[in-house]
């Protein structure tokens, strides 16, 4: 005869109770893998946009320079760095 709710007498045992606590550990181990994934991926689309942008920036200037000296006027040359790369 049982106890009902499929454990027995006396409740859960021990190894019922740690298999629980390593399926957890297992699943925490997975989200955790895939948020990291998912950190990785966002840093590298954001770097990828920044380097659009500053190419974007720069094209736009050396247009804007040669339309001044296609109407005379002196361009004022600007240097900028590139955006910083993001630490991972």
């Amino acid at each position: 005869m049982g106890g009902g709710y499929g454990y027995g007498y006396g409740g859960p045992s021990f190894g019922t109770i740690a298999t629980f606590g390593v399926l957890d550990a297992i699943g925490d181990g997975m989200r955790e893998g895939r948020q990291n994934a998912e950190i990785r991926n966002t840093r590298a689309e954001l770097e990828q946009e920044r380097m659009k942008a500053f190419e974007l920036e720069q094209r736009l200037k050396m247009i804007e320079m040669q339309q001044m000296q296609q109407a005379g006027q002196r361009p004022m040359i600007i240097q900028q760095a590139p955006p910083a790369a993001v630490a991972q």
